[in-house]
């Protein structure tokens, strides 16, 4: 990451500080990769109130944590640690077999 970080600026302190948040921030790569597989497998399912609900907590969170950081290390593992909480969620919510109840019928009767 450092070759790409002097690219956009020759300054040490600004391409360490982009070390640091890189090194916090790429746990997030990995999981984000898991979410959208569980997010697309719910969606499929017509769950996609469930989806958008997990999505705003996971925003929610990621920008409290991001207010209340420290320094760049704690920005970066913000993200995967809202990241971590969303795959929690939806690891609950598929174990709980919520997502197998039919919704045919179910727009039809307004629910």
């Amino acid at each position: 990451p450092q070759g790409l970080m002097h690219l956009a600026s020759s300054d040490e302190s600004i391409i360490n500080s982009g070390k640091i948040f890189m090194f916090a921030y790429s746990p997030d790569c990995l999981f984000m990769a898991y979410i959208f597989c569980v997010h697309g497998f719910f969606n499929g399912c017509g769950r996609t109130t469930f989806t958008m609900g997990n999505n705003i907590l996971s925003s929610v969170l990621r920008i409290y944590l991001i207010l209340t950081a420290v320094d760049i290390f704690d920005v970066g593992f913000s993200m995967p640690v809202a990241t971590l909480l969303q795959a929690v969620v939806a690891v609950i919510y598929f174990k709980t077999g919520r997502w197998k109840q039919s919704l045919i019928g179910v727009r039809e009767r307004g629910i």
